[in-house]
């Protein structure tokens, strides 16, 4: 089941970048997850930006492969303590891992497909 529309999900990108930027700074993490914090929100605005589904700017993303920078940025996330040497500190080994698993989650809980609208579409369903 995947209750969460690609409109919803463009809402919850951008917050979530900003709040992936700025809580390692709010817990006091150490300066690899501050990096990585940075690195990961900015990859996550730039590509929320340039999506082709309602909160984008641009369209030069298509929302499917969207979904998979995401996953893959989740899976990046959750290896990142164990790649950057940082999982011996469980405040920001633990910051990774939720923020790996909310973008996880995220991904996997919005239908895969953004569907325009047209008024061809919408008299096809009427009839």
């Amino acid at each position: 089941m995947q209750p969460i529309s690609p409109r919803l999900h463009g809402f919850f990108d951008y917050p979530l970048a900003l709040i992936i930027a700025a809580l390692p700074w709010v817990l006091r993490l150490d300066a690899s997850a501050v990096g990585l914090g940075l690195l990961v929100a900015a990859i996550m605005l730039a590509m929320s930006m340039f999506t082709a589904y309602p909160a984008g700017l641009g369209k030069a993303i298509r929302f499917r492969h969207h979904r998979t920078i995401e996953l893959t940025l989740a899976v990046f996330l959750i290896i990142s303590p164990w790649l950057f040497q940082f999982s011996g500190e469980p405040r920001s080994r633990n910051y990774a891992l939720a923020i790996g698993m909310v973008i996880a989650a995220l991904a996997f809980l919005t239908h895969p497909k953004w569907v325009r609208a047209t008024p061809e579409k919408l008299q096809t369903r009427h009839t």
